[in-house]
């Protein structure tokens, strides 16, 4: 089996024993003695000593308060400052979530492509550069059109084209699986095919000479069923939206369907490019409804390298020297949230990722996958068939037991194997750690009963520790 593209190295190159440490020194302003005279002018004993009266020193005290009431007006007022500020930059957080979509695809624009769409807003961003190839007419909003529909398509965020978490899924949208590599995608999907019923969208679909269709269709393989593209790759993604995948809600999940392409629409988008799918896939007519599985990063590069070892006889590294970068994938979740795939990350992306995740991204980890499988299904608005609820249920329960991730020994902390794989998954990390939290906030709305009960629970606890 050929490496998925999504498989290969994108890490920066660090030469890890020619590092410095940087220290600052600490700068000491140096204690300075003078002497005054007095008020009065006064000594004592000839030895330079000088005195003040009462009156002075009341005078000097008075000014001592009349200073500590300006600093601490000041602070007050610095405080409001920054709480308004805040409120400020609340309010406008969807500008900012915005911005990362706007950056100019410079690829397509060198190609002069003339499907590709003449927005601005949608590809100029300081930080993202969606260098995705020439544009294809996957949707309205994306597509090349008329002249009179080019100010409102210049003016359509790409970022309409994904829903809020918050938000109900609508008649006209899509369940989006952002798969992250060795995350345990794979037992998602199964049971969302398997059990489920589902039609999905990922790398299957085009297997049998599928990838040579004219038009789109549902397809049968191994008794699931699928659309017959491939959305694990962008040349892919760009077939899919040039047969008009995902642009329209009507469903025909006969395999082999004959009717029109505009019929044929899955109910799971599987990727890895995420970004690709989001731009061509979907429009603000019939967005997008994103979720994502996750795991420790640092388990997740453990993976990765047993993964590769299995996968390829040649594979003859270390763990160290593929930790050190010699294959890992540096920050893989960050760099593909935000697009930078290259060059050193800053913590402003992972700023970014964390937006983005907390306003639309559902959250799921491999080690709770039960839960995550019950909160998907509200959120998706996912149903079990009447006549098969059993069934399934039982199905689902076999595949959750079925489901063993491989424990990897972790390398002991203080050891360079450990040291570089912190490093290389340092964001990734802090990401994680942010969607833990998302991941307790999300109970309220799509928590199973258990876990409400349990966190009305803390809740108490909270408030009574605090009274």
């Amino acid at each position: 089996m050929p490496k998925p593209e999504h498989h290969r190295n994108h890490h920066n190159k660090h030469d890890y024993n020619s590092k410095k440490i940087h220290t600052s020194r600490q700068h000491v302003m140096p204690i300075v003695y003078s002497s005054s005279s007095g008020i009065n002018g006064g000594s004592a004993g000839g030895m330079g000593m000088t005195f003040r009266d009462s009156e002075s020193s009341t005078r000097a005290l008075a000014q001592l308060q009349r200073q500590k009431l300006v600093v601490a007006e000041r602070k007050r007022a610095s405080g409001l400052l920054l709480l308004l500020c805040a409120v400020a930059l609340f309010v406008h957080s969807e500008p900012m979530l915005v911005s990362i979509w706007n950056r100019e695809d410079e690829e397509m624009t060198a190609k002069g492509s003339s499907s590709s769409t003449d927005n601005s807003d949608l590809e100029n961003a300081a930080n993202v550069s969606l260098l995705i190839g020439n544009g294809v007419g996957g949707n309205s909003s994306m597509a090349g059109g008329d002249d009179e529909d080019a100010e409102s398509r210049s003016s359509t965020s790409i970022w309409s084209h994904l829903m809020d978490t918050i938000d109900r899924p609508l008649a006209n949208s899509t369940s989006l699986f952002f798969h992250v590599p060795r995350n345990g995608g794979q037992s998602i999907k199964d049971i969302v095919g398997s059990c489920l019923g589902l039609v999905q969208a990922s790398d299957v679909g085009i297997r049998n000479g599928h990838d040579q269709d004219a038009s789109l269709q549902i397809v049968d393989i191994e008794h699931i069923k699928y659309v017959n593209v491939d959305v694990n790759s962008k040349p892919g993604i760009e077939r899919a939206a040039s047969l008009g995948c995902c642009s329209s809600r009507s469903s025909a999940n006969t395999p082999n369907n004959a009717t029109s392409s505009s019929s044929i629409h899955p109910d799971l988008v599987s990727t890895p490019y995420f970004l690709n799918a989001v731009k061509y896939l979907f429009s603000a007519e019939s967005p997008a409804r994103a979720f994502i599985l996750l795991r420790n990063p640092m388990e997740r590069a453990l993976s990765m390298y047993e993964y590769q070892k299995e996968m390829d006889p040649n594979f003859d590294i270390s763990l160290e020297d593929y930790a050190h970068g010699n294959g890992i994938e540096n920050n893989w979740m960050v760099r593909y949230l935000t697009n930078v795939m290259e060059g050193e990350l800053k913590q402003d992306h992972v700023t970014q990722a964390k937006k983005i995740i907390s306003k639309k991204f559902l959250i799921g980890f491999l080690e709770d996958l039960e839960e995550t499988i019950i909160r998907l299904m509200k959120y998706n608005a996912w149903s079990f068939d009447e006549e098969k609820e059993e069934e399934q249920k039982e199905c689902i329960s076999n595949k959750l037991k079925d489901h063993v991730e491989r424990e990897h020994e972790m390398p002991k902390k203080g050891t360079q194997t450990h040291t570089y794989l912190s490093w290389q998954t340092q964001y990734d990390f802090k990401l994680y750690e942010f969607a833990k939290q998302l991941y307790e906030i999300q109970t309220k709305q799509y928590g199973s009963k258990e876990r409400k009960k349990e966190l009305k629970k803390k809740e108490k606890e909270k408030n009574k520790n605090k009274s």
